[in-house]
């Protein structure tokens, strides 16, 4: 309990530093999340966080999952995990330079506003310079947290996490973060509105009138239940990666 506490202080600092100490300009760039991970899942079990869909049995054994940009963004913003991204919508990065602060973000490129932020990356440790092999390109290799801050709606969530993130970054000599490879791993957080499915069966089995080794069992749905509701997954991420860079969208300015 008292380890659970102090991240959610952590956490709630954090919050309140976006709204009273984020003010300042950040460098914004696209970011593309690749995100593999696992959660605990039915034997008979698909949970799916495209289409926010599952069928239930009560076996219990370890699902794959894959999470992408848009469900990323479908989740931060509190919208169904099957609507479709506006292409003007978009998971995003930005820098600070003067403060190096750095953070996850939903951006619209249209208006240039910040539509919510998703999370804030906290440096543990790094070294910088130029990298051996040309003598030519500057960056850091840090070892961050990714804090992920509680954000959606009650139907459709980013409820927390921690991820540990291991990042490549190439900057410019002033500090400036330009692109980011990064490894991640942790525990991320979500709830989504989902359809569940239960089928019940019955064997039949059926040998053709003649011998016992030529019958086969199958199983016949006799009913289906269909029920709807919420559900709160917690998603192991593992071998997963961030990645951004290319050419900057625009430059956030926050009061």
């Amino acid at each position: 309990m008292k380890a659970r506490l102090t991240l959610f202080a952590v956490i709630v600092g954090l919050q309140c530093g976006t709204i009273a100490g984020r003010a300042g300009t950040s460098d914004v760039y696209k970011l593309v999340a690749d995100l593999s991970g696992y959660i605990q899942g039915g034997g008979d079990s698909v949970i799916n966080l495209d289409t926010g869909s599952a069928t239930v049995s009560n076996a219990n054994v370890i699902e794959s999952v894959l999470i992408n940009s848009a469900s990323l963004i479908n989740l931060a913003l509190g919208t169904a995990l099957t609507d479709p991204i506006p292409k003007n919508v978009v998971l995003a990065f930005t820098s600070d330079c003067a403060t190096n602060q750095s953070f996850v973000i939903v951006y619209d490129t249209v208006s240039g506003a910040k539509l919510t932020t998703i999370g804030a990356l906290l440096p543990v440790f790094d070294v910088e310079g130029y990298q051996k092999k040309n003598n030519r390109n500057f960056g850091k290799q840090e070892i961050a947290d990714l804090v992920i801050f509680p954000t959606g709606s009650v139907t459709n969530a980013l409820t927390g996490g921690l991820l540990s993130v291991d990042a490549s970054l190439t900057t410019e000599t002033n500090g400036c973060i330009k692109a980011v490879k990064a490894n991640v791993q942790g525990t991320l957080g979500t709830s989504f509105f989902t359809v569940f499915t239960n089928y019940f069966c019955t064997n039949v089995i059926s040998c053709n009138g003649q011998n016992t080794n030529k019958c086969s069992t199958n199983c016949v749905v006799i009913a289906t239940n269909i029920t709807a509701g919420i559900s709160n997954i917690t998603v192991v991420i593992s071998k997963s990666k961030f990645s951004s860079g290319g050419k900057k969208l625009g430059t956030l300015i926050e009061p």
